[in-house]
């Protein structure tokens, strides 16, 4: 099916997903450290697995949507659960973009929204 690829990381963000990115140390060679700094100083790190995430999210949605050109304010307010296919993937996708811009792909990782964004997909893979 269409998201099995994505779908495959979806135990791995229910159990860690909020250690996939962070600012702080490194807690394994498993995550990559980068030049990015929180307002304590403290330097982004992502995990290996959430780069293969985001790669595989990216691979899998970017021919179907693009976010830019779909989200508004409106739509980005627009709870998961009521989210239709195209709005669910342009989401996810704009979140995976924001990594290097702020800090809303992290935030997304810590509330439980990405989980809520995959699970809502895997209702579409049906």
């Amino acid at each position: 099916m269409k998201y099995d690829m994505i779908l495959a990381y979806l135990p791995s963000l229910k159990d860690h997903g909020r250690d996939f990115a962070y600012y702080g140390s490194p807690k394994s060679e498993a995550y990559e450290e980068y030049a990015a700094q929180n307002e304590a100083g403290e330097p982004l790190v992502i995990a290996n697995e959430c780069t293969e995430f985001c790669e595989t999210c990216a691979f899998i949605l970017r021919d179907d949507v693009n976010p830019e050109e779909f989200l508004n304010e409106e739509n980005r307010k627009t709870p998961v659960d009521e989210m239709d296919e195209v709005l669910c993937e342009a989401v996810l996708l704009d979140l995976i973009d924001s990594l290097s811009e702020n800090d809303r792909f992290l935030d997304a990782l810590q509330d439980g929204t990405v989980v809520k964004l995959v699970e809502r997909l895997d209702a579409f893979n049906r």
